[in-house]
């Protein structure tokens, strides 16, 4: 049985040929605020809890597999075909300079070449490959 689910979700906008960055939180739950049109802040009990539970994921190396499956009437959940697998990583923010989770097996669609830029008057942009994510 999987730890966490959502029976069912559709997906909105993705093109099949683009990159996307996905991100995770441990959420808990909080009661919404008519007067204020939002939910209440975290109790700090709650904040303590998200943390531990942070804690414990990065001290194991813990990571959270998502199995995204089409729903299908008349199959039972565990016979759904898989569409994809996602490996979401624990990020360590005490040195958020390597915050970066480990590259994913994605397999993303080839794009055709970009043209080249014209120069910059202002001379070339160095990339330093400080690709965080985020």
């Amino acid at each position: 049985m999987p730890h966490f689910s959502k029976g069912t979700h559709t997906f909105e906008q993705i093109e099949t040929n683009k990159h996307y960055r996905l991100t995770g939180w441990v959420n808990m739950p909080t009661t919404w605020n008519d007067a204020v049109k939002q939910y209440e802040p975290r109790t700090q009990e709650q904040i303590d809890a998200q943390r531990q539970i942070y804690e414990l994921m990065k001290k194991h190396n813990a990571g959270i597999q998502i199995s995204v499956q089409e729903r299908m009437d008349g199959l039972e959940p565990k016979d759904f075909p898989v569409k994809q697998r996602i490996t979401m990583y624990v990020n360590n923010y005490e040195n958020y300079q390597s915050a970066s989770a480990p590259a994913q097996d994605f397999k993303a669609p080839a794009a055709p070449p970009a043209p080249p830029a014209p120069p910059s008057p202002a001379g070339p942009i160095i990339d330093d490959n400080d690709d965080m994510g985020w």
